[in-house]
């Protein structure tokens, strides 16, 4: 029978506030649904919705009527594709619930939607279990210390097994989760926790107890009361020390009502009051297009509040006094501010449930909105007071696969001069191709748009299949994709010093600096160890700038440049000849001059795999991993079949799923996750096909310019450091 939750009066004295004229004021969270593909997550958010009374019944992702999978791909597909969201009311309390896609293909969109979270809800399904995906969301909830509650779904299924699944999760994500049965969970609701007399009552006590010193002791000495335990726990969880579970079915709705009271109650109260009254601050998570073409540019508002015709100042870049890595820490310096690059006004704030909405005239800390008249704040960018862009760098899945864009009628030229004329980026057809990737690609910045071939960045094949559609059902245009192939990144092995000098007539610049080998995964980082007394803090701020701007390209292949930390060392400019863009030839020419002294190394993209197959293929798989320069962890026997979790190349595997599904008739299954970037296993031989000519690509040349008798002359890389100023004594 339906339980409706009480969605006016709250009822939990303990959840309300006053503010200063006595009024009772609401939390407001935005939480997160999440899963591998088919864990459920639609299903589990439409049963919310309707206990929440937003749904008359809940929809069912076989019959295409769900609420949130509402865009017509989804429909057409069976699977989430794009986050949407829906606000509903519990108990007083207003949450913005997101549905995340769970295709491995379309994870973008998922940490994009992770960053704007106050709580995720991770699903594990019996069944599946603890997928390698799983350890991946995980993962990214880590990154951006998400608390997280765990329910095990689908227990409803034949030889679901709650003790497995709970191994599993302890197993692979954290010690730190426990299973909260009913009785003790209405219990710890109550706050009488703590004075159970049963045995789980006991041993869930303990577990909270034993992760917090002053909870133990107090516990130990019998002093301990329910609303210490209760607000002792509601702050582990918020530290992520602490993860709750519960189980059930979310296509039987069971457990749903009690999981969610569980979740409402320990989450910890909001200060949305007093985040109100500070200067607007917001993050962009997502960027959509309505029917009119009009930009959307959703945003989770952090502080402040935001109304109609407000007018937001952009900025064009951070600039700093000292060292900042890709999150943006400080480790010598403060923050000096912001450069204006241009101010925007908000037309119309909506609020979206599903693919409806309704307008608003203002919106505050806590809630999530979708604003018109805003064109220059990408994905992942904050907004407002102390703004910035967030590079792509900073994302914790990054595309690891390339593809050429080419109209459809192309696959079927008949010589090379036919489909070059197709492709030709100067046609009427290209140039709409062109027009509407950069519509796709400001919301999914991942694409990573590049011309001359027109080349996109992406995940997987499913998520190019998923291209073609929206190009024909939104703007009518077939197009096709060549063959993807491995995006390649370079990064050095030893610290390197790079010059770069630019002195034609009448104008000055130049920089040193050390190039140093940072982390797997860690991008490009800067910091200064310049003294202000030889190079003033506005041209260091112009070279910290000029190092992040571009692509800085690896001399191996041409690839990008990773995992470097750049350290300006010295520096020099004149007083009436340095110009604007000096100090950019300058930066890119002592980064390429550092590269050519290197010890350069090829990076390749790798897959974490998990394969599952009968057990009289595991010799099979394991001769296959090895083959293609994978590396397995020991198998693990599950009854009839075996799963063998590794790791291997992209450029090896990406074709592995279709071999699998033939030698095992269909009754193996692999999942790859993007797993960050290694050295490559073939360097010599990619090398060798890319056939990159480092002195042709003039667009990065490692010479210095130098002026003597009144005209500028080049030196060569390997001769520049004797022209070098400030390596003259």
């Amino acid at each position: 029978m339906r339980q409706v939750w009480n969605t006016g009066q709250q009822t939990d004295k303990r959840k309300r506030r006053l503010d200063e004229s006595g009024k009772l004021t609401e939390m407001k969270k935005t939480i997160g649904i999440l899963a591998h593909v088919d864990g459920g997550k639609t299903t589990f958010s439409e049963q919310l919705l309707y206990h929440a009374g937003i749904l008359k019944t809940p929809g069912r992702v076989d019959q295409g009527n769900t609420l949130l999978d509402s865009d017509p791909v989804e429909r057409s597909r069976g699977i989430t594709i794009f986050t949407d969201q829906s606000p509903f009311v519990f108990e007083g309390n207003t949450y913005y619930l997101m549905d995340t896609p769970g295709h491995v293909d379309f994870s973008a969109e998922m940490e994009r939607a992770v960053m704007a979270l106050d709580a995720a809800i991770l699903l594990v399904a019996a069944g599946s279990g603890v997928t390698a995906h799983t350890v991946t969301l995980w993962r990214i909830l880590e990154k951006y210390k998400v608390p997280a509650f765990l329910f095990f779904n689908k227990m409803d299924l034949e030889g679901a097994d709650r003790e497995k699944l709970l191994f599993q999760v302890r197993e692979r994500l954290s010690t730190d989760a426990v299973f909260v049965a009913e009785p003790e969970a209405q219990s710890l609701e109550s706050g009488t926790l703590q004075e159970g007399e049963t045995e789980p009552s006991r041993r869930l006590t303990e577990f909270i107890c034993e992760r917090e010193d002053r909870l133990l002791e107090r516990y130990l000495s019998d002093s301990l009361t329910g609303d210490e335990l209760k607000s002792g726990a509601q702050a582990l969880i918020r530290e992520r020390k602490l993860f709750l579970c519960m189980c059930g079915s979310a296509l039987r709705d069971q457990g749903i009502v009690e999981f969610f009271r569980l979740f409402n109650c320990m989450l910890e109260e909001g200060d949305e009051k007093e985040r109100e009254e500070l200067p607007f601050r917001g993050l962009v998570y997502k960027i959509r297009h309505d029917d009119r073409q009009n930009r959307l540019t959703f945003i989770k508002i952090l502080q402040g509040k935001l109304r109609v015709r407000d007018e937001i100042r952009f900025c064009q870049q951070a600039e700093y006094t000292g060292s900042s890595g890709r999150d943006g820490e400080e480790t010598n310096g403060a923050e000096k501010g912001l450069e204006e690059a241009a101010a925007e006004k908000i037309h119309e704030i909506r609020s979206y449930c599903g693919k409806k909405f309704s307008s608003m005239k203002e919106a505050s800390a806590g809630a999530l909105c979708a604003v018109t008249g805003l064109s220059i704040p990408r994905c992942g960018s904050l907004i407002g007071t102390g703004g910035r862009e967030m590079d792509k760098a900073d994302f914790f899945l990054v595309p690891s696969l390339a593809a050429r864009v080419i109209p459809e009628e192309a696959q079927a030229a008949a010589s090379a001069e036919e489909f070059q004329s197709l492709t030709d980026e100067r046609t009427e057809l290209m140039q709409r191709i062109i027009r509407y990737m950069r519509l796709l690609e400001a919301e999914e910045p991942q694409l990573s748009l590049s011309l001359s071939p027109l080349t996109v960045s992406v995940m997987g094949e499913i998520q190019l299949e998923i291209i073609k559609q929206m190009f024909r059902e939104r703007w009518g245009i077939d197009i096709a994709f060549l063959p993807p192939k491995v995006i390649y990144k370079e990064t050095i092995g030893k610290p390197v010093m790079g010059y770069g000098h630019y002195e034609p007539l009448r104008h000055y610049a130049e920089v040193a600096f050390r190039l140093e080998p940072g982390e797997r995964g860690s991008g490009i980082q800067f910091r200064s160890e310049c003294p202000l007394d030889e190079l003033a803090q506005n041209y260091q701020n112009l070279i910290r700038t000029h190092v992040f701007e571009r692509v800085h390209r690896g001399i191996l292949t041409g690839a990008p440049l990773t995992d470097v930390t750049v350290v300006l060392t010295a520096g020099r400019a004149h007083q009436k000849h340095t110009e604007g863009g000096d100090f950019r030839e300058a930066v890119y020419r002592a980064v390429r001059q550092g590269l050519e002294k290197a010890e350069n190394i090829l990076l390749e993209p790798f897959y974490r795999f998990e394969i599952a197959v009968e057990n009289s293929l595991t010799g099979r798989v394991m001769a296959d991993i090895q083959k293609r320069s994978g590396t397995f962890e020991p198998p693990v026997s599950q009854g009839s079949m075996t799963v063998i979790a590794g790791r291997g190349p992209v450029s090896e595997f990406a074709d592995y799923p279709a071999e699998l599904a033939a030698f095992s008739r269909g009754g193996g299954s692999i999942s790859l996750i993007s797993d960050g970037y290694d050295a490559c296993h073939d360097a010599s031989k990619v090398i060798e096909e890319i056939a990159y000519d480092k002195g042709a690509d003039k667009e990065n040349t490692s010479a210095s310019v130098f002026c003597a008798h009144g005209a500028g002359f080049l030196v060569a890389w390997d001769q520049a450091e004797r022209y070098m100023h400030c390596l003259k004594k």
